[in-house]
């Protein structure tokens, strides 16, 4: 690892003294790259966490969006859409964190067909991102009329939606900077609620889901028992003036935990890839030493633990990889190569209880594609037009439709742009291109739209000139059926 990381110097030495762009594309070849802050948030201003998205941004900010660094170098090879997606980049995990928590230079060379990155010199920490990365950053609540304070504190808490199945499912009741309700969910979504007539809770047009009363459920003592929002019932799990207790479990001892699986890769002290799978609980944990025996990092408050299984055939994880689940295993030592060092190891994938009887999927599965002409077309065209004419300074667009998909009350359009009397968006006059020679614009525009109780449409998601797939998470962001995105 030293004569590779001391190899990848050299060369590089040798491309600064030069002065030299290096093509990437001959085996060998390096290019140089200062990974900033700004490399470490994509278009839609969404915090990056992993080290190889990471550099495909920095590749994306050279070429496609021109924020490039003092130190950073051309290469040939990384300057489209498609290439910055199939590339794949292998890295020590000294150099993985270096990029993930700071702002290192960076030597890429190009090797057997992936991109071999070593750091040339280290800089100081950037701001340590979340163990819950890609979420995107909670909107700012627009300003809402004067609330009566008293009563609308009675709903501020924690809230889940029963089942659970995604993150939009999982919402906690705050008070934004100004004092007003916000409803925030855990996919990085909130808009504002107001308190009417005293005791009746609505959400604003600021609602993706359009002005609405919600309903409200009380205990037998008169306490807010869940809130009745878009068909399903949000149970309240903490009051705002509540704090739960972590769930105590014993080292060595069964337990049974509920939370969401998903896969994390690491390094082991050879370099190697090491790919795991990590149950992040639904509350906070701690774990008790056994009577006898204290393997040391216990008594700590912790967000889960590594799951392994018995047999050591941990790819039967795999399907639940993003689910919420429910299992129950053994504490004991994990591999230490995660945050803390226990895990769960249960017999086999039947110990684990998968909550995916999603409705989503099984009550709305027929996907229609509106005709040319039909007014449901026209209408979701004419809303998803008014986000679109934004990115192109106004111009007078109208859509080339590759997939229209429409599931109940959700829609999905994948389009390219153009003048509707037929010509080429101008898009120097949009601001997206400076040289026609040399700038380029990936003519994409997709949209997510939801249809509300007054039969509107709206626009719940939205992208343009996107230069990697922003929408292949948004199944799990907005509780709608991957099927919609085929």
């Amino acid at each position: 690892m030293v004569a590779k990381l001391s190899h990848s110097i050299l060369v590089v030495l040798s491309v600064l003294a030069l002065g030299q762009e290096i093509n990437a594309q001959t085996t060998g070849d390096t290019y140089v790259a200062r990974i900033s802050d700004q490399d470490k948030v994509d278009s839609k201003n969404t915090r990056i966490a992993k080290a190889i998205d990471i550099l495909k941004q920095d590749r994306a900010n050279y070429h496609r969006f021109k924020r490039r660094d003092q130190e950073d170098q051309n290469d040939s090879y990384l300057n489209t859409l498609k290439k910055r997606a199939a590339a794949t980049f292998s890295m020590g995990d000294a150099t993985k964190k270096a990029i993930e928590s700071g702002n290192p230079l960076v030597a890429v060379t190009y090797q057997n067909g992936s991109f071999d990155v070593s750091i040339v010199a280290p800089a100081s920490p950037a701001r340590k991102p979340s163990l819950r990365t890609g979420a995107p950053q909670p909107a700012v609540a627009t300003p809402t009329p004067k609330q009566d304070s008293d009563t609308s504190t009675n709903f501020l808490g924690q809230y889940e939606q029963v089942p659970v199945e995604n993150d939009w499912h999982k919402v906690t009741i705050e008070r934004d900077t100004g004092g007003k309700l916000l409803w925030k969910n855990a996919a990085g979504r909130s808009w504002p609620l107001e308190l009417r007539n005293r005791n009746e809770l609505w959400t604003t047009k600021d609602c993706p889901y359009g002005e609405a009363k919600l309903g409200i459920k009380k205990d037998a003592a008169g306490k807010i028992a869940g809130l009745e929002f878009n068909g399903g019932f949000y149970r309240m799990v903490a009051a705002a003036n509540s704090d739960p207790k972590p769930l105590e479990i014993v080292f060595g001892n069964n337990a049974t935990l509920s939370g969401r699986i998903e896969q994390l890769k690491t390094y082991d002290d050879a370099g190697k890839a090491v790919f795991s799978y990590y149950l992040y609980t639904d509350n906070k944990i701690i774990v008790k030493p056994a009577i006898d025996f204290d393997p040391g990092d216990t008594n700590q408050v912790l967000d889960g633990m590594e799951v392994k299984t018995l047999g050591g055939k941990d790819a039967d994880l795999e399907q639940y990889k993003g689910m919420q689940v429910t299992i129950n295993g053994h504490v004991s030592s994990g591999t230490g190569l995660n945050v803390y060092g226990f895990a769960m190891y249960i017999d086999g994938s039947k110990k684990i209880k998968a909550h995916h009887a999603n409705t989503i999927d099984t009550v709305e599965t027929k996907i229609v594609t509106p005709q040319r002409g039909s007014q449901i077309r026209k209408d979701i065209c004419d809303a998803f037009r008014v986000p679109m004419k934004k990115e192109v300074d106004g111009q007078d667009i109208v859509f080339v439709i590759h997939t229209l998909n429409v599931m109940g009350d959700w829609a999905f359009i994948n389009s390219s742009l153009q003048l509707a009397n037929g010509k080429e968006v101008d898009w120097k006059k949009a601001g997206l291109i400076v040289d026609p020679d040399v700038d380029f614009v990936e003519n994409s525009a997709i949209g997510l739209l939801k249809k509300n109780s007054r039969g509107n449409w709206s626009v719940i998601a939205h992208s343009f000139n996107h230069t990697d797939v922003v929408w292949i998470d948004w199944d799990k962001k907005h509780g709608v059926s991957k099927k919609l995105f085929e």
